[in-house]
C-alpha cells in the first residue's frame, strides 16, 4: 500500500510496494521494496560568501551527482533522480543568487550517474546577506532598524515575542481564509502561525528588505546624490 511512487517533489525518499509475510507463529513481518523508477529528494548546498550565478551551475550538478552517488552506496538506485538542492549560508551575491532560483535559471539540467538520471526540478534558496548584523545595528539609519529586528527575531525574548505577536494579527485573517482549509489536510500541515514559522517568513523578508535598502542608503552618502 502507499505510493508506488512519488507523485510529485514533495513525497520524496524511497518508494514501493510492501511485501507483508505472517510467520507460522502469527507474527506479521512487513518489508519495503524500494523499485519505483522515479525518486524525488532535496540537500542543502552551503554556498561560499564569494560564489555567484556563473559559478553555480557547474556546483549544483557536481553536489547532485554526489548525493546520487551517496543514495546508490545505500542501495538506492533509481532510473530517474530529481532533486531540489536549496542553497544556504552568507552571500555577497544575495540578490544575484536569488533572482536566479526565482527564474528557474538552473531547472531542467541533468547528468547521468551510474545507471540514473540526475536532474535539477528546482533550486531552493534559504540565503543570507554576508554582512555583520552586530555592526550594521550600531547605526541610526533604516538599514540599522532593521538588523536590529532581525538580530531580535534570533534571540528569544520581548522583543521577538512582540514582532512575532504583531505579525500573527496581521496575518491570522489571511490564513484563516477558507481558500486554505485544504492545506491543513495535508499529511504534514505545518502552523503557519507558529513561533517557528512566523520567525522564518519575517526573516526572510526582513532580509530581502534589508538587502534593497543597503545600496539606496549607499548612493544617498555619497555627495551630490
Amino acid at each position: 500500500l502507499g505510493s508506488l511512487v512519488g507523485l510529485d517533489p514533495g513525497e520524496m525518499g524511497q518508494h514501493g510496494p510492501w511485501l507483508v509475510r505472517v510467520t507460522a507463529a502469527g507474527d506479521v513481518v512487513p518489508q519495503h521494496l524500494p523499485m519505483a523508477p522515479l525518486r524525488w529528494d532535496r540537500f542543502d548546498i552551503h554556498v561560499d560568501p564569494d560564489q555567484g550565478p556563473e559559478d553555480m551551475g557547474d556546483r549544483l550538478l557536481d553536489e547532485a551527482a554526489r548525493f546520487a552517488r551517496k543514495i546508490q552506496s545505500q542501495g538506492s538506485t533509481p532510473q530517474v533522480l530529481g532533486l531540489r538542492p536549496r542553497l544556504v549560508g552568507p552571500s555577497r551575491h544575495y540578490d544575484a543568487l536569488r533572482d536566479h532560483t526565482k527564474e528557474g535559471r538552473w531547472k531542467g539540467i541533468s547528468r547521468r550517474v551510474g545507471d540514473t538520471l540526475v536532474f535539477i526540478d528546482k533550486v531552493l534558496e534559504d540565503l543570507d546577506l554576508a554582512l555583520d548584523l552586530e555592526e550594521l545595528a550600531r547605526g541610526d539609519d533604516p538599514p540599522a532598524l532593521l538588523a536590529r529586528k532581525l538580530l531580535a527575531l534570533k534571540r528569544p525574548g520581548d522583543e521577538r515575542s512582540a514582532l512575532l505577536k504583531e505579525a500573527r494579527s496581521r496575518l491570522g485573517g489571511l490564513v484563516g481564509e477558507s481558500r486554505w482549509s485544504v492545506l491543513k489536510e495535508q499529511r504534514d500541515a505545518q502552523d503557519p502561525l507558529s513561533d517557528e514559522a512566523l520567525s522564518t517568513l519575517l526573516t526572510r523578508c526582513g532580509t530581502a528588505a534589508l538587502s534593497q535598502l543597503l545600496p539606496q542608503v549607499d548612493r544617498g552618502a555619497r555627495p551630490g546624490s
